[in-house]
């Protein structure tokens, strides 16, 4: 048992490229799963971390890696298996009397060669997370840019419409003068229809 748990914290170890000293490996033999109608080994993996190690690529990368591992380790395919991921907010992470966001907090007040080990490693990460908002923002500046940048392109089409709307307004006119030409040459030769009976009634 020990040189299992020690076998998957090795390689949890370097799927998420940290020290091994950080990892944490909790293993129930004794669990009973039931997976499908079939009845042949299967595991429930649940994956406890900070937000900041939980997205989606980074899920897709570590799915797969993960699966590969416990496939050579347990002899389990990857189609009897489920990982679930779940993000652990700082203020719900402790250990040594604290939490990561009040550690963190210190360690930032702090000179950054100060702390070490786990709390060290999250601070920095966590600094440059913090630190980063403009990058994190870059996909909102990025669609605004887009949608920014669709509304000039619409530019010409809205000349086109205008060109358009001229168009229209000149061939209504055009047709109006039309009919008003029409009009007067029917009302001229009523009159002058008229006129003729009248002269030869007379």
């Amino acid at each position: 048992m020990e040189s299992l748990v020690s076998n998957i914290s090795s390689h949890m170890a370097r799927i998420f490229q940290k020290s091994e000293t950080l990892m944490m490996t909790t293993i129930q033999e004794d669990a009973c799963i039931q997976f499908g109608r079939v009845n042949l080994p299967a595991y429930l993996m649940k994956v406890f971390a900070l937000p900041y190690l939980i997205a989606p690529i980074t899920n897709l990368r570590s799915t797969i890696l993960i699966q590969a591992a416990l496939q050579e380790i347990l002899h389990v395919a990857p189609n009897r298996g489920v990982i679930l991921y779940i993000p652990i907010p700082e203020e719900n992470f402790a250990t040594n009397g604290v939490t990561m966001m009040g550690e963190i907090a210190r360690l930032e007040r702090s000179s950054p060669d100060h702390g070490s080990g786990l709390f060290k490693t999250v601070s920095r990460t966590m600094s440059r997370r913090l630190k980063s908002t403009s990058s994190q923002s870059a996909p909102i500046s990025v669609a605004t840019t887009s949608s920014w940048a669709c509304g000039g392109t619409q530019a010409p089409s809205q000349g086109k419409e205008s060109l358009a709307s001229d168009a229209t307004d000149s061939d209504v006119k055009s047709k109006s003068g039309t009919k008003s030409r029409g009009f007067r040459h029917f009302l001229n030769r009523q009159g002058s229809e008229r006129n003729g009976k009248s002269g030869d009634t007379r």
